[in-house]
């Protein structure tokens, strides 16, 4: 539906955006969302902990968020502000970038038979 919207419709919902994001007034109903739970497949049913929250939120919320967000990675991207060890959620790069780094420093260390140290951050 939205993508199928007249020109000026466009201009008033930028104007919409535009102005949400100078005022820094959100809408109260895009801060609402209704929850539906999802069943677990082969899990039982009836434990409520068997089940995946999925909510629903304003269409037009949604759209703003994403604008944001491709504004925000563009941002983050172009002044290299990320870090390159960073990989998931990345446009071009996956998590396994890193096994695959990983891995190869692991086989070029045996190959010279030196030593490698590894270490991990987690964040709990």
């Amino acid at each position: 539906m939205i993508k199928h919207l007249s020109s000026s419709s466009f201009q008033n919902l930028l104007h919409l955006y535009n102005r949400i994001w100078h005022e820094h007034c959100f809408p109260f109903s895009w801060q609402q969302a209704i929850i539906i739970p999802i069943p677990k497949p082969g899990k039982d049913p009836s434990n409520p902990l068997n089940y995946r929250p999925i909510a629903l939120t304003n269409c037009l919320c949604k759209l703003m968020e994403k604008m944001v967000n491709r504004r925000l990675v563009y941002y983050l991207e172009h002044n290299k502000i990320l870090s390159p060890f960073q990989s998931g959620f990345r446009p071009g790069r996956c998590t396994i970038d890193n096994l695959l780094a990983l891995e190869t420093d692991i086989r070029t260390t045996f190959l010279k038979r030196q030593h490698l140290i590894a270490w991990t951050l987690f964040s709990t």
